[in-house]
């Protein structure tokens, strides 16, 4: 039996998966696609796309007003990068863990920050909508992912 710790603080190494700058076996990446959200401007969308690391699709983007809709598009991105595997198992085999997107570069609205200036704060809604999206998953999914019988689950995956 997998058993899944009670907290995860970071997105890294075994948890990158959760990262929004992982890249699917399709070649999908959360990252790209947010910080494209933010632009109407299809050349600079077009360019946010065509760059060669999240990185540098976040550094294009730099400056972009967050949208009032940020967190619904995030979940909509979080959404899609789940329904497949191996995505979607890894996520359920977190299991009921608090999942906390620790960070040092001062995001405090997808995260929370531990640098020495904000030790431990923020909002952390991308850990949030995760564990939002987990749930979903969990009526619809078994944790190694494959769907539930027809009577086991109460719902759909929105």
């Amino acid at each position: 039996m997998n058993v899944s710790p009670k907290k995860i603080i970071a997105f890294r190494g075994k948890y990158f998966f959760l990262s929004n700058f992982y890249t699917d076996s399709f070649g999908i990446c959360v990252e790209k696609y947010y910080q494209a959200s933010k632009t109407d401007d299809s050349v600079l969308r077009q360019k946010i796309f065509d760059a060669a690391t999240p990185q540098k699709a976040k550094d294009l983007a730099r400056g972009l007003p967050r949208k009032e809709d940020a967190k619904e598009i995030m979940g909509k991105l979080v959404r899609f990068k789940f329904l497949s595997m191996p995505e979607r198992r890894m996520l359920l085999e977190t299991g009921g863990a608090e999942l906390v997107e620790g960070n040092h570069w001062h995001d405090r609205f997808w995260g929370v920050c531990n640098c020495p200036q904000h030790k431990g704060e923020g909002e952390n809604w991308l850990g949030k909508i995760l564990m939002e999206v987990r749930e979903e998953l969990k009526e619809v999914f078994n944790r190694d992912g494959t769907p539930k019988k027809k009577d086991e689950g109460a719902g759909g995956f929105k």
